[in-house]
């Protein structure tokens, strides 16, 4: 790696953000954090003329083009709000107004800046902000690998980055772009939705982080957060595409189920905690996909009736010992293995009754299958009642089905005709 430090105006540093030759947010770099009051004080040092400490950026050529690009590796939240206070909005949509109020240090804030957007602001001050210079080092001849550490090694010494802002920078593999691929989908119609988590959660991926720990239940069962959770990162880094595909198919199908247990109760229950979230998910998802059990629609109000009764009754006051130690192990280090497993098992005595267990055996064998069609002396369809000409165009129906807990053995089934079954399984 090469580094040259450099003085660049803010004017040209604008006019290449304009042409899309600055990119402020590489695959590392954590997401937009700044409260406004950081922004006023940024705004108003710089109209000041004070000092701004370095940035830092990654330069890249093209070979073929020549064109030049600059990604920001430290620095970030200061740049944008640059760029932001010369749009006149901010990042979240709200006008860039400067004002004593919002200054973190009102005694120091510019009187002459009241009420100023940039497009308000005297030409002399408009001329003194794109004039200011940038203070930059720039890094050429650089791997990804040394940006990354560079990255993490400059916020490591500010203690800026929190422990899942770090793993977005340390970590780009399969599992990452998993989860922040599912956070991103649940992200507004569900986490915000439902108040699971907010704003300030997901401006500093809260909402990345937690969809993490929900995928290592499914790939890990039931583990320690503080512990696992950068493990589950590094083991997963690459995936089997047709694993990635399977595990995000049922964690949205848990989220689903999830919904249409509780809908708009999810809001105001316990169950938009974190830590029940996590046991409540954990276990649908063992009992669809684990064990193998149905929960049918009929007995979607008894188990949201459980869940509501539970919410009110989990408190430090509660009667009932077994649900006062449910509520002891969300609120006293709830994220822990064991704190969640007693929280999984409770909801499991209450939940897994109510479920259909189905037989583990989904489909009938090759002898089964000789045997039923050697028993039928007419070779009738179970299904349509028309004779089935071959062998070949025969299979082996449930007659309960199996979705509904019916057994994979010879006793519930019947020959049928392929498509009459494959039509029925369909339903």
């Amino acid at each position: 790696m090469r580094t040259n430090l450099n003085s660049t105006p803010i004017s040209i540093l604008n006019e290449q953000y304009t042409l899309g030759n600055v990119n402020l947010q590489p695959k590392y770099q954590r997401r937009l954090v700044w409260p406004f009051k950081n922004k006023v004080y940024l705004i108003d040092s710089i109209l000041q003329g004070l000092p701004l400490p370095k940035f830092f950026m990654q330069i890249r050529v093209d070979s073929q083009t020549g064109k030049t690009v600059y990604y920001m590796v430290d620095g970030q939240q200061r740049l944008s709000t640059i760029f932001e206070f010369i749009k006149g909005k901010t990042n979240d949509g709200g006008e860039f107004v400067l004002s004593r109020k919002n200054h973190p240090e009102p005694e120091k804030f510019l009187s002459e800046l009241e009420g100023m957007t940039f497009s308000k602001l005297p030409i002399e001050f408009q001329q003194k902000f794109w004039l200011y210079k940038i203070t930059m080092e720039e890094l050429t001849e650089s791997t990804e690998e040394e940006i990354k550490d560079m990255f993490v090694r400059l916020n490591l010494s500010n203690v800026k980055l929190n422990l899942q802002e770090l793993r977005n920078a340390l970590f780009q593999g399969d599992f990452k772009k998993m989860a922040y691929e599912l956070a991103d989908d649940f992200e507004e119609d569900y986490y915000l939705k439902y108040k699971i988590l907010s704003i300030s959660n997901i401006k500093r991926m809260g909402d990345a982080e937690f969809t993490s720990e929900l995928l290592g239940s499914i790939l890990r069962s039931i583990t320690n957060k503080k512990d696992k959770l950068d493990d589950l990162y590094r083991d997963y880094d690459t995936m089997d595409a047709d694993d990635v595909k399977t595990t995000k198919k049922k964690f949205r199908a848990i989220f689903n189920l999830i919904e249409s247990l509780l809908g708009d109760d999810l809001r105001t229950t316990r169950f938009n905690n974190k830590s029940d979230f996590y046991s409540l998910f954990h276990l649908l998802y063992t009992l669809v996909y684990e064990k193998k059990m149905k929960i049918d629609s009929a007995v979607y109000h008894e188990i949201k009736k459980i869940l509501i009764e539970l919410s009110l009754e989990a408190n430090e006051s509660a009667s009932n010992p077994q649900v006062l130690q449910y509520f002891i192990n969300t609120v006293n280090a709830g994220d822990t293995d064991s704190s969640r497993k007693y929280r999984y098992n409770y909801l499991s005595e209450l939940i897994e009754p109510l479920c259909i267990d189905r037989d583990p055996k989904r489909v009938f064998s090759e002898t089964e299958k000789q045997f039923l069609w050697h028993k039928s002396s007419d070779k009738k369809c179970g299904l349509c009642s028309n004779i089935i000409a071959d062998y070949t165009d025969c299979e082996i129906d449930h007659k309960t089905s199996w979705t509904n807990g019916g057994r994979t053995d010879i006793s519930n089934g019947q020959i049928a005709h392929v498509t009459c079954n494959r039509k029925k399984g369909g339903r």
